[in-house]
């Protein structure tokens, strides 16, 4: 057997007590809980002190709020990447991805659709409201047309929850909000 793997591992999240179960039972209620899936090698692990501010401040910056991830346990999972890369996970599910950029020698955060829809809810800028285009996206690119509105400033490349309908969706901005 290979001591390397790919793909997904499993866990198991305790919605009641909104907590990770490590063994078959959630030792503070004692349900099963839900499983959720992390990337492989699934190092999953509390994120304490400056990890959470790390990561709250991210949030904050790009979009206006971090509350969520100051009122819930948050656990990252290292990935792969050029230097530090986490899957951040909370309530059970891979809100996002941070990475440390070393050109820019700062954190980068790549919005999850499971993070868009927490935040479409709580963001106070970054969210683009637009319309259905007609067919469907080519490129995963929505046109300028589209935007019906844009809540607070972003900047090309930001992470952006895009709101159309009944439907979230996690984006990159191609364009400064001003545009």
């Amino acid at each position: 057997m290979s001591r390397y793997q790919h793909g997904k591992v499993r866990f198991r999240w305790c919605d009641a007590c909104g907590t990770l179960v490590l063994g078959d039972l959630c030792g503070i209620c004692g349900r099963p809980g839900r499983e959720f899936e992390v990337s492989a090698p699934g190092d999953l692990r509390p994120c304490f002190g400056k990890g959470v501010d790390t990561v709250a401040n991210l949030f904050l910056r790009h979009f206006g709020n971090s509350g969520p991830l100051r009122t819930r346990n948050v656990f990252l999972n290292k990935v792969a990447g050029e230097d530090r890369t986490d899957e951040v996970v909370l309530d059970g599910q891979v809100i996002a991805v941070i990475r440390f950029e070393l050109v820019r020698n700062d954190f980068s955060l790549e919005l999850k659709a499971e993070g868009a829809a927490l935040m479409a809810r709580a963001a106070r800028k970054g969210v683009i409201r637009a319309r259905r285009p007609q067919g469907h996206l080519k490129g995963k690119k929505l046109d300028g047309a589209d935007v019906m509105e844009v809540q607070g400033e972003f900047r090309t490349g930001d992470p952006v929850v895009v709101v159309m309908g009944n439907n979230v969706a996690a984006g990159e901005a191609r364009v400064d909000s001003g545009r």
